[in-house]
């Protein structure tokens, strides 16, 4: 059938991914790297230069977050001056810029200052060692020419007056990009020690700098024009059946296990296995599949683990080995595995089955929340698992279109999305993990490395080049849809944001946090839009 949305409405999404193709969430392990800088000097500029030290790399490679560097640029420029009278005034001077577009979107642009220009960042920091009272005329020059013999050649003196150019000239510099430059990517590549070494107030000044820059998307097909064909992710009977299923787990949790005796494995068991397993046509073991005493729950196995593996273990024994055929669901993880077919060896070793308790209404009144009794429970748990179908399609939906928008847009993905976009997937992966109760924040801690963040990036590129595009895809969508975002629904998304950190004990950046929040509502926004605007056909679960 053919539908605008799914059941006519658009269910709260309670992941990141789920609401944007795009996760929101900011790693809370990345931090900044320190470096000594420091332009006492420049009053106006003071907290865009304690911006650049906070972000300088520890190899003294500076680099600093556009989003310092746009509001530079539209700050005015109060800039240092070598006279008697005042500290500062303003410097009218041209530089001179050398584009050079790289691959990826990214823009690099050579920055040279003339003399004219340097000299006077120069002679105001000298003038900072002079503990007389002020010169004037031409006893003014003689005494700049005696503290550039004294102090000229001192590194920091050279480096504080480096530090006065850059943070002057770079809104200049980089002002044909303000409103294209990606948010963080903007990075001086010259060396500040090779800056610093080469200084010379009396000839041009030149670094390189380089920024990513949002990439104009071409629409292969008009994204009004999408249609996307998804499977339910349940139905009734199937909902009903997980109701039952959950009845059990908490039987299970409220009975006592007993060996079993006389008879081989029947579903509802608990076993614990030898387990391995291989692929199919090649025999070649699984990494990470051998387990020496697993604990497998035949109840719930089908659902939880690996789909026909109880049904093929049927009527063992302990001591008993037997090989399974079995095919990983398609949204197993790693996806490399998903939908692969595979080969179990299965060793029984001991076999355990519940004495369960009576599944009746007093025990639905003390397990079920507000139940008055098994029947009632079972309605209710019903209900609300028609909910998370309801809200699992609805995220297929939503999968399915960032998928369908980034096939659709053709662009060159920027690199700094790429790693920013891994870096997200990595740490939302982590605290998922953390929640589920899988690992601990120490655990968490432990894996929140930089190598393990770019392991996970080559190993999920095609994916995450995907988002990437599926995201600038969304954002062009948004302004062509001239679609708003309201401080209300923005602020209540950053609390929703604020709590998940607070809950799991991370800290985190506010202002990035509400960055992420506007974009996250940009993001429903947009996917709003292509649910009522494209064509989406839901198949009923068979």
């Amino acid at each position: 059938m053919a539908v605008n949305g799914i059941a006519g409405t658009v269910l709260p999404c309670t992941t990141g991914r789920a609401c944007m193709p795009v996760l929101v969430r900011r790693p809370a392990f990345r931090s900044a790297p320190q470096a000594a800088m420091h332009v006492a000097h420049l009053q106006g500029q003071r907290r865009h230069v304690e911006a650049i030290r906070r972000r300088c790399s520890a190899s003294q490679n500076l680099s600093f977050f556009c989003g310092i560097f746009k509001a530079a640029v539209r700050s005015s420029i109060s800039t240092a001056a070598a006279s008697s009278q005042s500290t500062e005034a303003n410097v009218a001077y041209d530089i001179q810029i050398k584009e050079k577009l790289l691959h990826d979107s990214r823009v690099q642009v050579t920055v040279t200052v003339p003399p004219q220009a340097s000299q006077v960042y120069f002679d105001a920091i000298l003038w900072k060692k002079h503990d007389g009272p002020e010169p004037a005329g031409a006893q003014a020059d003689r005494t700049i020419k005696m503290l550039r013999m004294v102090h000229g050649n001192q590194t920091k003196i050279r480096q504080e007056a480096v530090e006065a150019i850059l943070t002057a000239t770079l809104p200049k510099a980089l002002q044909k990009w303000e409103d294209s430059a990606i948010n963080e990517s903007l990075i001086i590549e010259t060396q500040l020690k090779d800056m610093v070494k080469s200084f010379n107030a009396d000839k041009p000044f030149t670094f390189v700098v380089s920024v990513d820059v949002s990439p104009q998307p071409t629409w292969k097909q008009p994204y009004r024009d999408i249609e996307i064909e998804v499977d339910a992710a349940g139905n009734e009977a199937s909902d009903r059946e997980k109701v039952e299923t959950m009845l059990l787990q908490l039987q299970q949790d409220k009975s006592k296990l007993r060996i079993v005796q006389g008879r081989g494995l029947e579903r509802g068991d608990i076993a614990i296995c030898q387990f391995n397993a291989f692929r199919a046509e090649t025999g070649e073991p699984i990494p990470g599949s051998q387990q020496a005493n697993m604990r497998l729950n035949t109840a719930t196995a089908d659902t939880s683990y690996i789909p026909g593996l109880v049904a093929g273990m049927e009527g063992m024994v302990p001591g008993d080995r037997r090989e399974v055929a079995v095919t990983f669901p398609d949204n197993w993880e790693p996806e490399s595995l998903a939908g692969l077919a595979a080969k179990c060896d299965v060793v029984v070793k001991e076999l355990f089955c519940y004495d369960l308790i009576e599944l009746n209404d007093e025990f639905a009144k003390e397990n079920i929340p507000q139940s008055t009794g098994i029947e009632d429970a079972r309605q209710k748990l019903l209900e609300a698992q028609h909910l998370a179908t309801a809200e699992a399609t609805n995220n297929r939906v939503v999968e399915a279109l960032g998928k369908a928008v980034s096939e659709a847009v053709e662009l060159d993905v920027p690199q700094f999305l790429l790693r920013s976009t891994g870096e997200q997937e990595y740490q939302t992966y982590l605290l998922n993990m953390q929640r589920e109760g899988k690992i601990t924040k120490e655990i968490v801690t432990q894996l929140a490395t930089e190598a393990l963040m770019k392991n996970f990036i080559v190993h999920k590129r095609d994916y995450l080049e995907g988002l990437v595009r599926a995201s600038l895809g969304f954002d062009d969508i948004f302004k062509q849809e001239k679609l708003q975002a309201s401080d209300e629904e923005i602020e209540a998304e950053f609390k929703r944001a604020v709590a998940d950190f607070d809950r799991v004990g991370h800290e985190y950046d506010e202002d990035k946090l509400r960055e992420q929040a506007r974009e996250t509502i940009k993001g429903n926004k947009t996917l709003e839009f292509l649910i009522k605007t494209c064509k989406i056909k839901v198949n009923p679960k068979a």
